[in-house]
């Protein structure tokens, strides 16, 4: 059935963070009873299944015993705080939804879901009160109801590696500084069968979305850039595995970094040599401080003496 319009809301999430090891969530706003009515009892969440594509489909039934009256509701489905999208549905083109115990199923197919979660869902007036929390009940009226689903699609049969990492390191960092012993990476796969040899680059990056691609090394300071000694192998790991990674020699902050807030960023491997289950969770990252230079002034000693003249 048609969907009258869709835009999809990407954002840092993709780059630095996990993809559903870190959460999603999408608003799918539909015209369909009139808002007065309480929040619920018309229009009830069905089911949560999948896409044969590899997404997610929202089945929305009329509990109501009466056709029902155009009107704009809204349905929340989350996975996080994050939001992904947003799909528009014209009641024009849902008709079977007005009438009594009518369903419908509204594809969400740019989602994948590449390992079980849980999907919280909720119906409300789309010019109601602003997002349902997540209550004591999860049955009362607007409130997040939970469906597990996962994997989905492709990923539902495979049977691959999956990378991904944690890394610590100082707070606050000093242009200039050595911070190799203040590191602490550990990688781990996570898949369901061994992963090769591959590589991790060390990155500075001014945000924390962070492309998996090789680095670039530059002794002096530039978005993105990859350490000197920043560029490591790892052995290859068993199905959930762990391995704590070093960097053999002194990672350097370059000497003319900025004050600011910036991200020290593990990205594994970053050429794509390993066919991963997810390739989205492959940046571990760790936010630093660069402060302010403290100024550093020159000045002189003057004394006075009796007689009123100014010794130096």
């Amino acid at each position: 059935m048609p969907i009258a319009s869709s835009s999809i809301l990407c954002g840092a999430v993709f780059r630095g963070r996990p993809e559903f090891g870190r959460f999603l969530g999408i608003v799918v706003g539909l015209l369909l009873v009139p808002a007065a009515t309480a929040v619920g009892e018309e229009i009830e969440v069905r089911d949560l299944t999948c896409h044969p594509a590899g997404g997610i489909v929202v089945v929305l039934r009329n509990a109501a015993q009466r056709t029902l009256t155009p009107g704009r509701w809204a349905v929340d489905v989350r996975f996080d705080e994050a939001a992904m999208g947003r799909i528009d549905v014209d009641l024009a083109h849902r008709p079977e939804l007005r009438r009594a115990g009518g369903a419908v199923s509204i594809p969400v197919p740019v989602l994948k879901v590449n390992r079980p979660i849980t999907a919280w869902i909720a119906v409300r007036p789309a010019d109601g009160p602003g997002k349902p929390g997540r209550p004591e009940s999860p049955t009362a009226g607007g409130a997040l109801r939970g469906f597990p689903i996962g994997p989905c699609g492709a990923a539902a049969g495979e049977r691959r590696p999956d990378l991904a990492g944690t890394l610590r390191g100082p707070a606050t960092v000093q242009p200039g500084e050595d911070i190799s012993s203040r590191l602490a990476l550990t990688v781990r796969n996570a898949g369901t069968v061994a992963a090769p040899e591959f590589t991790v680059d060390l990155v500075l990056s001014t945000t924390p979305g962070v492309a998996v691609r090789p680095a670039s090394y530059a002794a002096f300071f530039v978005d993105g850039l990859l350490f000197k000694n920043g560029r490591t192998k790892v052995r290859g790991l068993a199905a959930g595995e762990s391995e704590s990674v070093r960097f053999h020699g002194p990672i350097v902050v370059p000497a003319d970094t900025p004050p600011g807030t910036y991200y020290l960023a593990a990205v594994l491997d970053p050429g794509n040599a390993v066919p991963e289950r997810s390739p989205y969770n492959n940046v571990a990252l760790w936010s630093v401080t660069v402060p302010p230079s403290r100024p550093t002034g020159v000045g002189s000693r003057i004394s006075i003496l009796p007689s009123g003249r100014r010794q130096p």
